[in-house]
Formats: C-alpha cells, sequence, structure tokens
C-alpha cells in the first residue's frame, strides 16, 4: 500500500472510532471497526505490530480486559500513523484535528492555502466569514481566490457578502476575491482545490473545525482530485454571486 493511501485510511480509519470503553455489549459496528483496524495494521504493520493487535482484537469484547485492549490498537495505529507522515513529502500530509485543537487546525489548513500558485477554490456547503477571517489570508498574494457555498447556508451569507465586501475593498487584485452561492442541496464536499490540481477534503466545515468533534484533513488521490476538480468546476460555472 503506497503511503498516502495508508495514511489515507488509517485517518479515516481514527476518525470513526466508536466508542469502544465501558462495560456494554459491542454492536456489529464496533465489531466492524475493529475488524477494519485488525485488517489495516495486518496490511501496513510489522510483526510486533501485528501480533499486539491480534491478541488486543480478541480480548477487547471481554469487559474485565477492555480497556488495555483499546488503548493498545489505539496506541498502535497512532504509532503507525506518525511512521508514515514521517515518509511523506509535506505536500501530501494531511492532518487530524483534535476538538479545541484551533491552531492545529489553523495550521493544517494554511498548509494547504499556501500552497496555491494561481487558483484556490474553496468549497462548503455550511460556508460563512470564518473561511476569511481565520484562513484565506494564508494564500500567497496574486492567487485567484474563490468559495463556493449552498443556498442551504443562507442564514450565514449576510455576514459572508460584508466580510467579501470588505475584503474586497482592502485588498483588491492583491487578493482578488470571488463568491458564489449553489441552488440548496447541491453541495456535499468540503474541499479545498489548488491550482485546478490537487484537491483536498474536509470532514467538517470551517466554521466548525476544532469546535464540536475531531476532523481530518485528507489529500485526494490524483485520479479522485481529477474528478472533482472537473465536477466543481461545472457547478462553479452555473453558480449564481452571493
Amino acid at each position: 500500500m503506497q503511503p498516502e493511501v495508508a495514511h489515507q485510511h488509517l485517518t479515516l480509519l481514527l476518525k470513526e472510532k466508536p466508542p469502544l470503553e465501558g462495560k456494554g455489549q459491542y454492536s456489529t459496528h464496533h465489531f466492524e471497526w475493529l475488524g477494519r483496524a485488525v485488517a489495516l495494521v495486518h496490511e501496513i504493520g510489522d510483526g510486533p505490530d501485528i501480533a499486539a493487535v491480534d491478541v488486543a482484537s480478541q480480548t477487547a469484547g471481554q469487559a474485565i480486559s477492555r480497556e488495555f485492549a483499546i488503548h493498545t490498537i489505539v496506541m498502535r495505529l497512532h504509532a503507525l500513523l506518525a511512521q508514515i507522515e514521517l515518509k511523506l513529502p509535506v505536500a501530501a500530509q494531511g492532518a487530524f484535528i483534535a476538538v479545541g485543537a484551533e491552531f492545529s487546525a489553523f495550521r493544517a489548513v494554511s498548509k494547504v492555502f499556501a500552497e496555491a500558485t494561481l487558483d484556490l477554490l474553496v468549497i462548503d456547503p455550511y460556508l460563512n466569514e470564518k473561511v476569511l477571517s481565520d484562513f484565506l489570508l494564508s494564500a500567497p498574494e496574486k492567487v485567484s481566490l474563490r468559495l463556493l457555498g449552498d443556498q442551504q447556508a443562507s442564514s450565514h451569507h449576510a455576514a459572508l457578502k460584508a466580510a467579501a465586501t470588505r475584503w474586497s475593498n482592502e485588498y483588491g487584485m492583491v487578493r482578488p476575491l470571488q463568491v458564489r452561492i449553489t441552488q440548496p442541496r447541491l453541495l456535499h464536499d468540503r474541499l479545498i482545490l489548488v491550482d485546478s490540481k490537487a484537491a483536498w477534503s474536509l470532514t467538517q466545515s470551517f466554521k466548525d473545525l476544532a469546535n464540536r468533534s475531531p476532523a481530518s484533513l485528507m489529500r485526494a488521490s490524483p485520479e479522485l482530485a481529477g474528478e472533482k476538480i472537473h465536477a466543481y468546476e461545472q457547478i462553479w460555472v452555473s453558480a449564481g454571486s452571493l
């Protein structure tokens, strides 16, 4: 498994971890997650990782030894994630954003925005002014900045429009900005498209990053990135101005 793919699988698996602690009976969902964890460690781990996770998964269902077993599995997953991140180029690394980790959220998103040299398209169905106030200045000057939101989040649009107007008044063509809105419920992804080449996905809207639940920032494979860029450029063309 390529490091970039392994990184994406590990990040998503950790983000989707159900509450496995406690003394209650496990549901099918709990066992499915444990099965995915074991399979992934077998695919990318070494002998000690595999042995430790195999033993832990067999005892996780027993309430008397559950806490240690789950700790072992999660610790091994985080260790594998850290090992893979050391091998990845900076441009390929994603991020796991814990609740309350506002600086980590800012740093992770800023790294992606800073990659742009020509164009940055940010897609978020619940787009609000936070993307402007907290993140967008991380993009280099002269990069074309485009924000695409959804009409379903119309309660945010007055503040977003006011922020966009102030942005354009202050920065003009130094940081050119366009904001467009699609028809209701047309958008589902939260994406950052960089220079029409790279695509990054967020598991939360920008307004909620680090607030209520963990989130992940992941880079799409080149094939998937191409599909997303093509699809959302078409949506951008048909969207209306804010």
